[in-house]
C-alpha cells in the first residue's frame, strides 16, 4: 500500500518501480491516513510505504495504528522533515526505515526488499512455532509419562518445577 497525500507521489512510486523483479505488487493507495487505516482491513497489505505529513491523520500515527492493531505488516515511513522526533517516534512503532524525500527509487527498492525479508523471517518463524507445537501434542502422553518417572526417579527434584509443571 502506497500512502500519500500527493497523487503523482503515489503514481510515481506505483508505477515507476519494477515491483515485480522483488515479487512484490502495489495492491492499493490512500491519499491520507484515514483511508489508508480503512483499507487496511479489506486490503491486507504486508507492507506500507507511507508520507509522514498528511491531513487526517499523519504518517506516524497511522504507524502507531498498524503497530497496535496489524503488528505483522511493516510500515516504511518517507519524508521531506529530517526532524529526529519523528525518527525517534517511527521506531517506537516498529518502523522498518524512515526514507528522506527526495528518495531514489532504488533506494526504495532496497527498503522494500529489507522489509519483505523480515516478513518472510517472521513468517518461518510463525511456521516452525507451529510444527513445534503439533509435535507436542503428538507426543504429549509421552512427555507427561517421562516427566512424572523423572519425578518419581528423583532427576526432577525442585518442587517449584513440579508445582509449575502440573
Amino acid at each position: 500500500m502506497i500512502v500519500d497525500d500527493e497523487q503523482i507521489i503515489r503514481k510515481r512510486f506505483a508505477n515507476f518501480i519494477d515491483w515485480k523483479s522483488i515479487g512484490c505488487e502495489v495492491i492499493c493507495e490512500a491519499s491520507d491516513g484515514i483511508e489508508a487505516r480503512d483499507l487496511l482491513q479489506s486490503k491486507c497489505p504486508d507492507i506500507v510505504i507511507s508520507d509522514i505529513k498528511m491531513p487526517g491523520l499523519n504518517g506516524i500515527e497511522l504507524a502507531q495504528y498498524i503497530y497496535e492493531s496489524f503488528p505483522s505488516i511493516k510500515v516504511i515511513i518517507l519524508t521531506g522533515y529530517s526532524d529526529f522526533a519523528y525518527a525517534q517516534s517511527a521506531i517506537q512503532f516498529g518502523v522498518v526505515d524512515f526514507l528522506l524525500k527526495p528518495t531514489p527509487l532504488d533506494k526504495i527498492l532496497g527498503t522494500v526488499k529489507k522489509a519483505k525479508k523480515l516478513i518472510m523471517q517472521q513468517r518461518e518463524k510463525e511456521r516452525q512455532l507451529i510444527s513445534l507445537q503439533s509435535k507436542i501434542r503428538e507426543n504429549l502422553d509421552e512427555i507427561r509419562e517421562k516427566f512424572i518417572h523423572d519425578i518419581i526417579n528423583g532427576i526432577i527434584v525442585n518442587p517449584k518445577v513440579i508445582i509449575l509443571s502440573l
